[in-house]
This record gives C-alpha cells, structure tokens and sequence, in this order.
C-alpha cells in the first residue's frame, strides 16, 4: 500500500511487528525516542517506527486499514520526526510566496493558519507552499516546498464554496476535510517574513512586530513537536544556531485577531505587511 507522504525520498513499509529502541532519551505516554530512532503508538490506527530521516515502519492496528488516520499522523508528527532526525528545520505553520517573497504563518492549532494562507493562495501573484509544517534550511535561509494537501474545517469550506461531500474528511469524528492547493510552488524561496496568528478577545484586528531577543523565544516556541527535542540534543543545537540566523534576517509579525474576525480583513493586514 502506497501512502501520501511529501518525501520521495524515505522508504515507507507496512510491517508486522516494530524493533525495540533500547537507547531512549525520552518518553511519554505514546511516544519514545532519541536521536535516530523514534516509536509512536496512536491507538486503533497504527504504531510507528521511524529511522535515521528515512525509514519509516507502520504497524497497523485496524483492519481494514485506515488509510486517511495514517496519513494524517504520518504528515503530521511522523513528518516532523523525520525532519528532526535530518536535523531540518520544522516550524509549525503554513507558508505562501508572493513575487520571490517567502511567507510563513505560524500559531498553535486553531488560530487560523491553514484558512489564511489558503485564502492567500487563491489571489494573484501568491502561490501556495505548505500546510501545517513549513521546513526551513539555512544558507540562504529559505523554505522548501512540502507537497501535500490542506486541512480545512468545515466551516473554512464553506466560505470557500468547497462541497464537503467530495472531500475526503481526516476523521469521521471530526468536521475537518483534505483538499487541493491549485497554485503550488516547486522550489525554494528565500524565508522573508514570519507572522504569529494569536487568538484573543478583542474586537479588532491588532499587528505587533516583535524586535530583539523576543524574536527568538517567538521562534524557537514555533518548533514542530518540539518536545521531541528533549531527546535530540544533536537537533536542538543545529536549531539554536539556525533560529539565530532567522531572527537576524527576518521580520517577525504578530497578528492578533477574535473566532469573528473576516478572512478578508487578515488578509488586507497581511498584504500591508507584506507591501511595507
């Protein structure tokens, strides 16, 4: 069986059982690793097993298999494990470029980041990079492009007139559904500004750009599963020095915005960032 993953260049198998990692620097309740390997238990789908940046095991757990449920974690958290092994940079946020410019949205789960830069992708001159983990490399700094499809909860489908019927939904307990990017970028481009979205209670839209050593907190808090890094020393070290190369270059916005806020209003504040 064939899975959706954005690396071509990792070995994917369906196994019967998982080897053992009997060096572990860290665990949790699902989760045990260090540096080159890593085992992840996701009850009733699968349990992963994930090597040296490009090997990755699944055992499945249901029968029949559940594909969408494994591709969900496996371009998710099983993405960003595979990125840290590599020691390459994954932020968790979705990315769009507009005329060479390279534009990443981060925040935590909910606050909009998958909406935004898919209604950014839609207008002319901006293209679409990735969904949910944007992966930067340094020298120059720049994002590369993680093919794949883009979350959208129900009700961002609707505002984008997408039929939910003909979608493929990620969970059948959850109104959330798989789609298309139309434009797509293909290479890197260089990372020129970063935007936090934040959730508040404010009635208005609010744009702060952060300066000296707050930048760096702001970033290094954007780190996909950054708790694995508890037991990759080796990764957290190559990030320090990364992250510190970011906030030299790099404008860091942070946009505030309410559950109410219109998508064509963030878009207006993000277009006059971007145009500044």
């Amino acid at each position: 069986m064939n899975f959706r993953f954005p690396l071509s260049d990792v070995n994917i198998q369906l196994v019967d059982s998982l080897p053992e990692i009997t060096d572990v620097k860290f665990r949790d309740q699902f989760t045990s690793l260090n540096q080159n390997e890593f085992k992840f238990h996701v009850p009733e789908i699968a349990d992963f097993y994930v090597q040296k940046g490009n090997e990755i095991l699944i055992h499945a757990l249901s029968d029949p298999i559940n594909r969408n449920g494994i591709e969900l974690y496996l371009n998710g958290s099983i993405l960003g494990v595979v990125l840290h092994q590599r020691k390459a940079l994954p932020l968790h946020g979705s990315s769009v470029a507009f005329k060479e410019k390279g534009l990443i949205i981060c925040g935590d789960s909910g606050s909009g980041k998958s909406t935004l830069s898919y209604a950014l992708s839609k207008l002319p001159e901006i293209d679409f990079i990735s969904d949910d983990v944007s992966l930067i490399t340094s020298d120059p700094i720049e994002i590369q492009p993680l093919p794949g499809r883009i979350k959208l909860w129900d009700d961002a489908m609707e505002s984008f007139n997408k039929p939910m019927k003909e979608a493929d939904q990620i969970r059948a307990d959850v109104p959330k559904y798989f789609i298309n990017p139309e434009n797509t970028v293909q290479s890197p481009i260089s990372l020129d500004i970063m935007l936090i979205l934040e959730l508040t209670q404010d009635a208005n839209i609010s744009v702060k750009e952060i300066h000296g050593v707050d930048k760096f907190k702001v970033v290094w808090d954007e780190i996909y599963r950054k708790e694995y890094l508890n037991g990759m020393k080796q990764s957290e070290k190559e990030y320090f020095n990364l992250i510190t190369a970011i906030c030299d270059r790099v404008p860091i916005f942070i946009i505030k915005r309410n559950d109410e806020s219109k998508v064509e209003d963030l878009i207006e504040v993000v277009m006059g960032i971007i145009n500044s």
